[in-house]
């Protein structure tokens, strides 16, 4: 397929550069077949109102809790061991800290057998598959986490930054990502998980870097607004 792909495709579109490479080769951008296209988020669920009293109640998250926020599938690229290690950390240190996990995958029990066996118990919610993500990240979250081994983009990162989260990634996420500089926290994997804690707990301390309306704003000016990305897509076909 990949064979057929290359020689007969009029048009070959990537999520990000590292995508691309992996798609096209290293050299893809001497082609002028290839190019990147976002994906694009519809905003609109970020500038609605949220009670965060209502959305915390549902999940018996305390209303001072502070609480970091993880979006994705229980699968080996996303981390969630590591994740886990870092939340035991947090959770030593901050008696109040909560972990709210939204996916669903073929690791979960294996991840809530590991939340149990570090003793993270009410400190870790697993919140199962969402069609509110939202209105979660913007009514239920302080913070968010994301130490994926790999990603073709980090799609979530863009919701996380739009609903004005400080996000502690892996430095292996593709940097076209960071649409608010402010809110974004890179560390390496091979930090250790008391590193990353102390790096959200540094969040949790600080004033906050951008209002979330301020975020958002950003967020509509980029090509990540589906508005924007559906239109490029169109423009492709149109021209054939």
């Amino acid at each position: 397929m990949r064979h057929w792909i290359d020689a007969a495709a009029t048009d070959g579109l990537a999520a990000s550069g590292q995508a691309a490479v992996d798609l096209f080769g290293p050299d893809w951008g001497a082609n002028a077949r290839y190019r990147t296209l976002f994906c694009g988020i519809d905003l609109v669920p970020f500038a609605q109102p949220i009670c965060r009293d209502a959305v915390r109640t549902e999940f018996h998250i305390p209303r001072d809790a502070f609480v970091i926020g993880h979006v994705g599938r229980f699968t080996e690229q996303k981390n969630h061991a590591f994740l886990l290690d870092v939340a035991a950390e947090v959770a030593r240190r901050d008696a109040n800290a909560r972990f709210l996990l939204v996916g669903e995958g073929e690791l979960r029990p294996a991840m809530m057998a590991r939340a149990a066996a570090l003793g993270l118990g009410e400190h870790a919610i697993f919140a199962g598959s969402r069609a509110d993500v939202p209105r979660l990240m913007r009514g239920a979250m302080d913070a968010f986490l994301f130490p994926s081994r790999y990603e073709g983009l980090g799609l979530v990162l863009v919701e996380a930054q739009a609903a004005g989260l400080p996000c502690a990634i892996a430095d292996v996420v593709p940097g076209e990502a960071d649409i608010v500089p402010p809110l974004m926290h890179r560390l390496s994997l091979r930090q250790s998980a008391r590193q990353w804690a102390d790096a959200l707990l540094a969040i949790r301390d600080a004033a906050s870097a951008i209002t979330q309306p301020d975020a958002l704003a950003i967020a509509r000016a980029t090509p990540f607004d589906v508005r924007t990305s559906w239109t490029a897509l169109e423009r492709v076909y149109a021209r054939q």
